[in-house]
């Protein structure tokens, strides 16, 4: 969490856009994988590989598989 973190304040991005970014429903949700997969393209040069499996657990705090926009903010 602490990379994304600072990659996000890096590029002068908030939490709350790179959050819309992933949620292309429009409904304040993202599945663990659209999120892993938002941060593979946008940090492309990221070599913290496993550790988006550790990032979507980190961020998924009541574990139903989905990233709310409340627990990535």
């Amino acid at each position: 969490m602490k990379f994304l973190s600072e990659q996000l304040a890096k590029d002068k991005e908030t939490p709350q856009r790179f959050f819309k970014k992933a949620d292309i429903k429009h409904n304040g949700i993202v599945e663990t994988e659209q999120l892993k997969e938002l941060v593979k393209t946008t940090y492309p040069d990221a070599s913290f590989g496993l550790n988006l499996k550790k990032l979507a657990k980190a961020l998924d705090i009541n574990g139903n598989g989905l990233i709310e926009q409340d627990e990535f903010v």
